[in-house]
């Protein structure tokens, strides 16, 4: 049975709304962000085209990847205004723009995140150069301001997998994720909700999936045919619903050159009645 909690007065029952997410690098093959001197409409294209997906899909959730502008909010965005209802939180790495009238992302204190993270390293269960916090935003969703469905919690991660190492070290690196996020789910007793570019090819990693987690499978677009390293991983509490490709509207491969990716995740629950 679904919980009931009200919102906006209204009762919700919120098992029986999937979460909207969208994972999407915002970099492209030519320049970075506002610090392009290679083409000065390059950083508006790339605006433009955010503006586009939330406007055209009303995520509850994006997460973003080589974000390279401080906030959604200012001068900068004049041209292409959000909703005032989302807002942004995380670094240029990897950072989540998210809907903050369907529920606040609450940030964790650091040593919350760091604490389990050493203890893996102590006893051997990642290596000792295993660094994700600085390539991850890691947030709890709540919803209006108390825990979200009270005794059921989410971890939300954006995600931007380490580019410059082989695919061997690529797949080390992916197992430890699981690993710190698997452990670190357990002390906060929250489910998982990964999303991101994992720079590795989704063909290298099905095998390394742990039985902690799932992997989304999607059709890509003809331009990301044998370059599917945008995607998502839930833990078993979660279930993915819809998973597709968004297209955008006369993009070059300077501007994006990542497709962003949709899902629909609903808690397991809602989907199968099992508890």
């Amino acid at each position: 049975m679904a919980t009931c909690t009200y919102f906006n007065d209204k009762p919700v029952e919120l098992l029986e709304q999937p979460l909207k997410v969208i994972t999407m690098n915002v970099s492209g093959g030519k320049g970075n962000g506002d610090d392009s001197n290679v083409d000065e409409h390059v950083p508006l294209r790339r605006r433009q085209h955010i503006a586009y997906v939330i406007r055209e899909n009303k995520p509850d959730i994006l997460l973003v990847q080589e974000f390279r502008w401080k906030g959604i909010k200012g001068k900068t965005w004049k041209d292409t205004p959000l909703p005032d209802r989302y807002v942004y939180t995380g670094n240029n790495e990897a950072s989540i723009i998210y809907d903050s009238e369907r529920f606040d992302l609450k940030e964790l204190a650091q040593t919350k995140l760091q604490r389990p993270l050493d203890e893996l390293k102590r006893k051997g269960k990642v290596s000792q150069g295993f660094t994700p916090l600085p390539r991850s935003t890691i947030r709890l969703l709540e919803q209006n301001g108390s825990t979200f469905l009270e005794t059921f919690k989410i971890l939300v991660v954006s995600w931007h997998g380490v580019h410059r190492a082989s695919d061997t070290e690529k797949k080390i690196q992916f197992q430890y994720l699981q690993v710190y996020l698997k452990e670190l789910s357990e002390r906060e007793e929250a489910a998982v909700l990964l999303g991101g570019d994992f720079n590795i090819n989704i063909d290298l990693i099905r095998g390394f999936v742990s039985e902690d987690f799932s992997l989304s499978e999607y059709e890509p677009s003809e331009r990301r045919k044998g370059k599917v390293i945008d995607y998502f991983i839930v833990s078993p509490e979660l279930f993915f619903e819809n998973v597709k490709y968004i297209k955008l509207k006369n993009v070059q491969n300077r501007e994006l050159d990542h497709d962003p990716v949709w899902a629909t995740v609903v808690k397991k629950e809602s989907v199968d009645g099992s508890g």
